[in-house]
């Protein structure tokens, strides 16, 4: 049983769960780091947490032992690296009650026209890529959103605020703009690569 199998994902989860020492458990926080340590909520990623401790993602990854395709679970105790702090939006019902209401379109686009936004946008040899994670995404509906990510790419407006507002992005509502979301996608990917989104498969 390799430790890519999945029956050995298995047994890492159940272990975490009931607190076993197993052996080096996936995402174990490496013995070198300063264990500042935080809960994995449902819905985290390895690229949230990051925005989340003001960290690269290599340093958050590097201090927990981990990869990108490292899979984490909700309860599982993390670790921030060395001389980061960790702040986590607030998702309290109040903090939901007094956000700004979502505004999606009148106007909807079908998949094709959706496609073709994301192929004028995404220069060619990114396309057949970025086409497939708004499929998984999304299915390719620009409305789709969830209480945390919005649009064709499913991009968390909380998690990401200061670097959509450097975009033009204040708005949740935004990015349920097809061509909107695009494009800001395609900036996080300049910024990023497609980590945000590897991620989270």
């Amino acid at each position: 049983m390799t430790k890519h199998s999945p029956l050995f994902r298995v047994v890492a989860s159940i272990g975490l769960a009931l607190g076993l020492v197993t052996g080096p458990a996936v995402g174990a926080p490496s013995a070198r780091a300063v264990c500042i340590s935080f809960i994995v909520e449902r819905g985290d990623s390895w690229s949230l947490l990051a925005e989340y401790a003001g960290v690269g993602l290599s340093a958050l990854l590097k201090a927990n032992n981990a990869t990108a395709r490292t899979v984490i679970l909700p309860g599982q105790s993390l670790c921030v690296p060395k001389g980061a702090t960790f702040s986590r939006p607030g998702t309290s019902v109040e903090a939901e009650a007094t956000a700004p209401k979502l505004v999606v379109p009148k106007v909807r686009l079908s998949a094709a026209e959706s496609t073709a936004i994301i192929r004028e946008i995404f220069p060619d040899k990114l396309e057949r890529r970025a086409l497939k994670i708004a499929k998984r995404e999304s299915h390719l509906n620009h409305v789709a959103h969830s209480w945390c990510c919005l649009g064709l790419f499913q991009i968390y407006f909380g998690a990401n605020k200061t670097f959509l507002g450097t975009l033009g992005i204040t708005n949740a509502s935004q990015l349920l703009d097809a061509r909107t979301n695009a494009t800001a996608a395609y900036a996080m990917y300049q910024r990023s690569g497609w980590a945000p989104w590897d991620v989270a498969q």
